[in-house]
């Protein structure tokens, strides 16, 4: 009887000894590491909180706010258009650009708001990049769509008055003085001809004077053909009036046939002006007008120094 009891206790210690390494063998890696409970965030929380994140400038953590929201549904707009904004605090200025132009390409024709932030973000982004040409069609683009006295709920920093301002900083900035009048003519209501120019001895009433016109041809030679076809193309045309003057508005370019030639722009302060040869239909009488002078009408200032003043003054009055 001795014996037999020994056995049992040996045969239950066994077992038991195996129960516990069988349990032990059905854990997984990662059974010990905590699972979060609750609701998974959805997209209009995070953006919640990545507002929240921006307005309270802490661009750092509404990037990774706005990224979870992009990565948890990609064509949510909303979310690309607070990571673009944010990017654009964090002065990542290429970034910023490529996710309003992806913005864009999502946006339908009722996002209008959406679109003209994006616009006004593209703005802010090439105006960090230092490429004011840039900035200047987006602000553009921006004004022809918004309301004068719109203003972001996010970031009053964005808002019609201050884009409008950007716009007359970026045309100076790059000298282009000629899109900084239209802007204060378009912009701003006001009449430049009545405003200032005519007010102003130093500036001109609309006059004309002749003038040739000079081109750049390129020439291709087809030496595959017996004959040696050549193919002449007329790259760029311009017209040098005869007066060495300051010019600040071109009206018209006209022939002495009456045919007028398209402005593509001209070189303020000087006496250049070139042609659009896209917007003409007929250029063969650019040829027919080499050996004929042009007639050029516009608005020149006597002293151009005095003029960039007067209209430096005049923009810092401006709101």
């Amino acid at each position: 009887m001795k014996e037999t009891h020994t056995l049992r206790i040996f045969i239950k210690s066994f077992f038991l000894v195996n129960l516990g390494l069988i349990i032990l063998s059905c854990e997984r890696p990662g059974d010990d590491i905590s699972v979060p409970t609750g609701p998974v965030p959805t997209v209009e929380y995070l953006l919640d909180q990545g507002w929240e994140s921006y307005e309270s400038e802490d661009y750092s953590t509404a990037k990774a706010t706005f990224s979870d929201a992009v990565n948890k549904d990609v064509f949510y707009k909303e979310a690309h258009l607070g990571l673009g904004w944010t990017l654009n605090r964090l002065s990542d200025y290429n970034s910023a650009v490529s996710k309003f132009s992806l913005l864009l390409a999502l946006l339908e024709t009722s996002d209008v708001e959406m679109e003209q932030l994006a616009y006004a973000g593209k703005a802010l982004s090439f105006m960090g990049m230092n490429t004011d040409s840039l900035s200047c069609i987006q602000i553009e683009k921006y004004l022809d769509i918004a309301s004068p006295t719109y203003e972001y709920i996010h970031d009053s920093r964005v808002s019609t008055a201050n884009m409008k301002n950007l716009l007359l900083n970026g045309y100076w900035n790059y000298q282009n003085y000629y899109r900084l009048q239209t802007a204060i003519i378009e912009r701003f209501d006001l009449n430049w001809f009545t405003g200032l120019i005519t007010s102003d001895d130093n500036i001109s009433e609309i006059t004309d004077s002749t003038g040739a016109i000079s081109f750049e041809i390129e020439i291709e030679v087809d030496t595959t053909t017996a004959s040696f076809d050549t193919t002449i193309t007329i790259t760029n045309a311009w017209v040098t009036i005869t007066e060495d003057r300051n010019m600040i508005e071109v009206t018209s370019i006209t022939d002495s046939l009456s045919n007028v030639y398209p402005i593509k722009r001209f070189n303020h302060g000087e006496n250049v002006v070139f042609i659009d040869l896209d917007a003409m239909e007929n250029k063969t009488m650019l040829l027919d007008d080499m050996t004929q002078p042009v007639l050029t009408d516009y608005v020149y200032a006597e002293d151009y120094g005095e003029y960039l003043n007067t209209l430096l003054d005049l923009i810092q009055t401006l709101e």
